[in-house]
């Protein structure tokens, strides 16, 4: 489903600014969750294509930056615990 808040993409509304990221950074924690068999970077570059759909349609998409920090922390996490080797392909 398309987003077409562009006010609060645009952080115009702080509230539902904040809502949108919740959505961004809920969709791709929840698709990371419910798709182990996938990488974490695989479902950051989904959440992308998501935002290019959004552009291609002209319709702003709220920034992806929490959602990539989270990612960033997923992936220190799994290195942690398993070494870097297992996110070699």
């Amino acid at each position: 489903m398309l987003r077409t808040k562009a006010s609060a993409d645009a952080g115009l509304i702080p509230e539902l600014h904040q809502w949108e990221v919740a959505i961004a950074l809920g969709g791709s924690m929840s698709w990371v969750v419910t798709n182990p068999q996938f990488k974490i970077t695989s479902m950051l570059a989904r959440l992308r294509g998501v935002a290019r759909r959004h552009k291609a349609m002209g319709i702003h998409f709220v920034s992806l930056s929490i959602v990539v920090l989270a990612a960033d922390g997923l992936i220190q996490e799994h290195i942690d615990a398993h070494g870097a080797d297992s996110l070699l392909p």
